[in-house]
């Protein structure tokens, strides 16, 4: 009998990774979008609190960027370049949205 308990748990075991890695998967997927949503909310908050005197810190921002490079092999023309922009605002709402994500979690599973 011990045997085929120890059978039907590790069926049992094995059956539940699925749900375990579908879980994970929406998990990362909410705290993916939820960033996502914050960095956008930011970005436009910033937009228009930047003229608006009182609350044109949260438009201060700083980039980081690479200058575009070109390399051109007479069939095709490649331009290779990356930049990076953050303000206060977005900043904020990530945070924000990171604090809501457990809250969020709980609700989802």
């Amino acid at each position: 009998m011990k045997q085929t308990e120890a059978a039907a748990d590790s069926v049992l075991q094995e059956s539940d990774l699925p749900k375990e890695r579908t879980a994970k998967m929406k998990n990362t997927l909410l705290l993916i979008g939820l960033i996502l949503a914050g960095s956008i909310v930011g970005a436009l908050t910033a937009s228009l609190a930047g003229n608006i005197s009182a609350l044109s810190w949260l438009a201060y921002s700083k980039g980081i960027s690479i200058a575009p490079t070109d390399i051109d092999l007479s069939l095709f023309n490649f331009t290779f370049g990356i930049g990076f922009s953050i303000s206060v605002a977005q900043i904020i709402f990530i945070i924000a949205a990171i604090a809501v994500y457990p809250k969020l979690k709980k609700m989802i599973a």
